[in-house]
């Protein structure tokens, strides 16, 4: 290294550069050289000054570990941070100050400050500039828009970058507030609709104490009881109580109270000032304090009333038509097993077996009224085969078989017309249906046949091998039994299959209203 730096000092005459020198003790310092061609008896001869540059270099390699740990610092910082100059200008920005605004950092840079400030917020945003210029720390909202057009909403914080007491510059600290603008916002205007909604329900709110004592109420509630407002205030609850619920409603504040759990809906019975009764919907709700603890209750009062007495007029009138209905069933039921003494009481016993299967597959509770019409129906379309077919002694021909099983299409067409708010009709045609499709009339296979004919189905079997026939007598539980155990999985539902069977050997099923016995 020495070498280039001779020849050139020989060119220009003087130099001066940085090398190393090696101490006695080993040690190696940095030094600074200041050397320079001299002329003596026609010789030419090289002067050099040598300075310990030790203390220099350690300042300058803490000033470049300062500059770069400062870089990082306002490179990383998870706040965004703009650097302006005295004349408002950007000079740097961090990645978080971008990334806030959309823009690229020469963008930024390139872009006149009041580009980013709404134009009338530019006024506010200058005097405030100046304050900072002023060696004020200010800290103000600024709405601003960013890239995409979306309107940002900016706490901002000028502080000015001192140099020999004068203000060189100033960091502009952004944080951006816009959900919690937005949250605020929506606070107030929930609290706006809260007070609205409050005054014009129709149903009485009210706040009690953890005494039981009335501390707010709206108007709804003064008109729903009688009282007025001065009256109200301060009463105890227990006053809207008739006598005979106290314990009843005193229970059910205290639920709230001990669990914090609302109670939605809550029936009980109020007493008006004039002494009359109102029936009432209370939806009650605990009020906490800052410490989380219950202080008090809130509730809501319906007055249901009009809809309770109309409710149970509305009872009884289904009732009527329930009893009208099942009446209606029942003499079309009889209608098949009038012309078949054989078969009297079949469709009633396999409506019985039937459900406690459903009972013991645990078939959902709606579907079970559906399942006991399309038992007592099943057979309906029996009335479209002659007499004669139904009560033969003998093995049916071909041409009687088909009249015969024609009677599920037959049971279909019959019920079809009638409004069931359950599948009935379906029921009643797929009840001869087999898991494996060798059933009639369509064939239908495995999931194809619907969960209460398949329990039909199986019920129907049962109860037809136990009972007596014109073809031949009774089989017998047991021979019944063989026979669905046999063909599970095959012909018939095998959970289905299971529950029946489990009915009869573990349960002690037996059909309650007719015997299986010969006809007499």
């Amino acid at each position: 290294m020495i070498e280039p730096r001779i020849k050139g000092l020989m060119k220009t005459g003087n130099a001066i550069f940085e090398t190393t020198h090696y101490c006695k003790d080993g040690s190696v310092i940095p030094v600074e050289v200041h050397a320079n061609i001299i002329e003596f008896g026609g010789h030419k001869y090289i002067l050099s000054a040598a300075r310990d540059i030790t203390q220099r270099k350690k300042d300058e390699t803490a000033l470049i570990d300062r500059e770069q740990r400062f870089r990082s610092l306002f490179e990383n910082n998870p706040v965004p941070i703009f650097v302006q100059d005295t004349k408002s200008n950007y000079i740097n920005v961090n990645a978080v100050g971008c990334k806030l605004l959309g823009y690229s950092k020469e963008e930024i840079l390139a872009a006149p400050a009041q580009n980013m400030i709404l134009p009338e917020k530019f006024e506010e945003a200058r005097e405030n500039f100046r304050r900072a210029l002023r060696g004020e720390s200010v800290t103000y909202e600024a709405p601003t828009l960013g890239k995409s057009g979306e309107r940002l909403e900016l706490s901002v914080t000028l502080i000015p970058v001192m140099v020999d007491n004068e203000v060189a510059g100033i960091y502009s600290v952004a944080e951006d507030i816009t959900q919690r603008k937005k949250a605020a916002e929506a606070l107030r205007q929930s609290e706006e609709k809260y007070r609205t909604i409050l005054e014009e329900m129709g149903e009485g709110y009210y706040e009690i104490d953890a005494k039981g004592n009335l501390i707010f109420f709206n108007e709804a509630g003064v008109r729903l009881y009688g009282y007025t407002m001065e009256e109200m205030l301060g009463m105890n609850y227990k006053v809207f109580t008739p006598h005979e619920l106290w314990s009843a409603q005193v229970a059910a504040h205290e639920d709230v109270f001990r669990t914090g759990i609302p109670k939605r809906l809550h029936p009980t019975v109020a007493v008006k000032k004039d002494g009359t009764n109102i029936y009432m919907e209370d939806s009650i709700f605990p009020i906490r304090n800052e410490k989380g603890e219950i202080v008090g209750l809130r509730g809501i009062a319906r007055d249901v009333t009009d809809r309770t007495k109309a409710e149970e007029e509305l009872k009884k009138a289904l009732d009527t038509i329930n009893i009208t209905l099942e009446g209606t069933i029942e003499a079309i039921a009889m209608m098949s097993e009038l012309r078949d003494p054989y078969t009297a009481g079949h469709q009633r016993m396999v409506t019985e077996l039937a459900i406690a299967i459903a009972d013991e597959v645990g078939m959902p509770l709606n579907h079970k009224p559906g399942l006991r019409v399309a038992g007592l129906l099943h057979d309906i379309g029996k009335v479209r085969v002659p007499s004669e077919i139904l009560s033969k002694p003998g093995k049916l021909s071909t041409l009687e078989m088909g009249l015969a099983k024609a009677h599920a299409e037959a049971g279909y067409e019959i019920v079809k017309a009638i409004k069931f708010p359950w599948p009935v009709c379906r029921i009643i045609i797929e009840h001869h249906e087999r898991i494996d499709g060798s059933g009639y009339p369509h064939g239908l296979k495995g999931d194809q046949i619907t969960p209460e004919a398949k329990i039909l189905a199986v019920a129907d079997v049962v109860e037809a091998m136990m009972s007596h026939r014109p073809y031949r007598p009774a089989l017998g539980e047991e021979r019944a039994l063989d026979e669905i155990t046999r063909n599970k999985g095959t012909l018939y539902d095998e959970t289905v299959a299971d529950a029946c069977i489990r009915l009869f050997t573990e349960k002690g099923f037996k059909f309650s209203e007719y015997s299986h016995t010969n006809p007499s």
